[in-house]
């Protein structure tokens, strides 16, 4: 039987800017520490710098892609994914509206439909033009970093209205993909590129250069 070694944790997490965030609550806020210091075991033969093997993403989305183009861009990616991670995409039907000032009561309908696909202990980004920007190699230390957690990663993305504001609040994560407003169909292909831009940086394959 191989013995337990410990291993201090501070010297294994690749959280860049989040190092402060330990303990959060599941599909919940995180919990600030002034200090992070806490121990795993693992066997001796292990590296001390905690590593993913398969990315677990999943990607709640409002709206389905119609145009051809989008899907043979969306099945494009997801074939080159295939090595890197496993995906789910889950498209939920958009809310009719008429007119802007249904803004309001449109995206919490939507939001409601959203929060049942997310499950118990997912870890929640959502996109959105007020969150936060990187840059290619910080997203894929960001994305790294979450994934070495070993849960589930849900990416949200609204409808032509955006995001209710009360599951922005609630995410424990809020991305921007850009300073610039997409149609949210191509949001998603943005972001299946740039997570496959991610995987390449993560294994340090010849794409991202």
């Amino acid at each position: 039987m191989v013995p337990n070694r410990e291993i201090d944790f501070k010297r294994s997490i690749i959280i860049p800017e989040t190092q402060n965030l330990v303990k959060r609550k599941p599909w919940g806020k995180c919990v600030d520490k002034k200090s992070l210091h806490c121990s795993i075991l693992l066997p001796p033969l292990y590296s001390t710098k905690l590593c993913v093997s398969m990315l677990n993403l999943h990607i709640a989305c409002l709206g389905k892609l119609k145009e051809s183009y989008w899907n043979g861009a969306e099945q494009e990616y997801l074939k080159r994914m295939k090595p890197y991670a496993k995906i789910t995409i889950t498209e939920l039907s958009e809310q009719p509206f008429r007119d802007v000032s249904e803004k309001k009561q449109i995206q919490k309908k939507e939001a409601e439909t959203i929060k049942k696909y997310i499950k118990k202990n997912d870890i929640t980004v959502a996109l959105d033009e007020k969150g936060k920007h990187y840059s290619s190699k910080e997203f894929a230390a960001f994305v790294e970093s979450l994934s070495s957690r070993g849960e589930r990663i849900t990416w949200i993305i609204g409808g032509p209205l955006g995001l209710d504001p009360s599951l922005i609040a609630k995410a424990h994560h809020v991305v921007s993909l850009s300073s610039l407003t997409f149609p949210h169909q191509m949001t998603r292909i943005i972001l299946l590129e740039q997570l496959y831009r991610v995987a390449t940086i993560i294994k340090n394959k010849p794409y991202h250069y």
